[in-house]
This record gives structure tokens, sequence and C-alpha cells, in this order.
């Protein structure tokens, strides 16, 4: 079984958070503490919702489908799979790309994995889906792709995230 979550790094929450700070200080300086505090919540009700859903993508290999964000590609259509470096990563998603390609990539992730979708009817010849663990997945997909007996997952239950 794989579970990851993509979460923002907490490094994005602190820079937002002293981004905010300095608002506040700029604004309360000029305009005083009650136009620093709105300031200060405007950005916090913006970034906050922005961050969290950003962050919320799942990456899962439940009994019947690999599910990368909202995306959901059944077993019998995985292909080839490959860990990527971080280098090999960075060209996928630019010079080396294929504008059909289904991505499911994050900003904060240098990895990824490259799937090949073994289906006439889609027109992506390929997922790259970023993951910290890129390895690990690579391992669980392919695993999975090659049937059930494989993974010992027999009872539908969704996998931990912990």
């Amino acid at each position: 079984m794989f579970a990851e979550k993509l979460w923002v790094p907490w490094v994005w929450w602190l820079m937002a958070g002293l981004f905010a700070g300095t608002l506040f200080l700029a604004v309360a300086f000029y305009l005083g503490t009650a136009a620093g505090l709105v300031a200060f919540g405007a950005i916090a009700v913006v970034v906050v919702p922005v961050f969290a859903a950003y962050g919320s993508a799942e990456l899962l290999t439940l009994p019947d489908v690999f599910q990368a964000g909202r995306a959901r590609l059944e077993w019998r259509h995985v292909g080839a799979v490959r860990a990527l470096t971080a280098e090999e990563t960075r060209l996928r998603r630019g010079r080396d790309a294929d504008a059909r390609a289904w991505l499911l990539v994050r900003p904060w992730l240098s990895r990824a994995v490259e799937i090949t979708v073994d289906d006439a009817d889609d027109p992506a010849p390929y997922w790259l889906v970023g993951t910290r663990r890129p390895r690990a997945l690579a391992e669980a997909l392919s695993a999975y792709a090659a049937g059930p007996s494989s993974h010992g997952v027999e009872d539908g239950s969704r996998p931990s995230l912990g």
C-alpha cells in the first residue's frame, strides 16, 4: 500500500507568515494598528485556504485504482512505471514534456514518477506524478499493476496517510 499527502512545506507557511507580519508592521506604522490587523487578516484569508487546498492532493494505491488527487487510473491501464530523478523530473516537466500528458506536480516536489497509460481511449500518453518518495511509489504501482496477489490488499480498506 502507498499513501502520501502532498502537503505544502512548512517553510512556505513560515514565509507567508513573515510576509503577513511584515505587511502588518508596514500598514500599522502608516495607518495604525487596526488597519495593520485588517491587512494581516486579508493575507491570512487568502493564503490559508489556498495553501490548504493546494496541499490537499493525495496519492493512494487503492484495490481497484491508483488515485492521484481527484484523478483515478485503473490498474489495467497502468503500463511501465519509472521513478525519476530530480533532473529527469525537471526535463519531463519542461523541455521533454508531452503536452498531452496528465500532470500532478507541485513546485516543492523535485522528483516524480512517470506512469505510462495503456489505454487507447485515453489521450494522455503518461501521467507525471510528483512525490517525496518516488522509488516507494514506483514499487507500489508496479506491484499493484502486476495483480492483486502481489500487494495483499483484499478488504478495500483505505491506506493510512501517516
